[in-house]
């Protein structure tokens, strides 16, 4: 009985475990999208913006009608890289999966040149996993927190 009870608790211990490293290793794999992202948005690079976003990708800003699909998160960004030049960056608060193929990350952003570093604006992304297994923004909305 003890043998059995062991090697219950042993296999949950295991499984939990190769759980925990595959969530760690998608958690990375997610940062880095998220990270990319950023990069790119401080970039204004238009084209590296929109490979990080699903064919279908819908982008929900403050003040911004909602852009639905590659052409409308394309002509948002074009016109926004007129008016803006990004220097930010995201703190990634909290990474949730809500399967093996679709998760939802809450940030915060600030600003990298302003003397106060008080938090500017909140994010949601929710990001899918497509077939090819690269993360994607499949959803994207944000506001500022002022």
């Amino acid at each position: 009985m003890i043998i059995k009870v062991t090697l219950i608790a042993f296999v949950i211990a295991t499984i939990s475990f190769s759980i925990f490293v595959e969530e760690s290793n998608e958690d990375n794999k997610i940062s880095n999208v998220i990270r990319s992202y950023e990069k790119a948005l401080n970039n204004n690079d238009v084209d590296v913006v929109l490979q990080y976003f699903t064919k279908d990708g819908i982008l929900v800003l403050q003040g911004s009608p909602t852009s639905i699909g590659t052409e409308d998160v394309k002509e948002f960004f074009i016109s926004i890289f007129r008016i803006i030049d990004f220097d930010i960056s995201f703190k990634i608060e909290k990474i949730v999966h809500m399967s093996s193929k679709w998760a939802f990350v809450r940030t915060t952003t600030r600003s990298n040149n302003s003397a106060d570093s008080s938090e500017e604006g909140h994010e949601i992304f929710i990001l899918k996993e497509p077939v090819d297994g690269k993360w994607k923004i499949a959803r994207y909305a944000g506001s500022s927190s002022k």
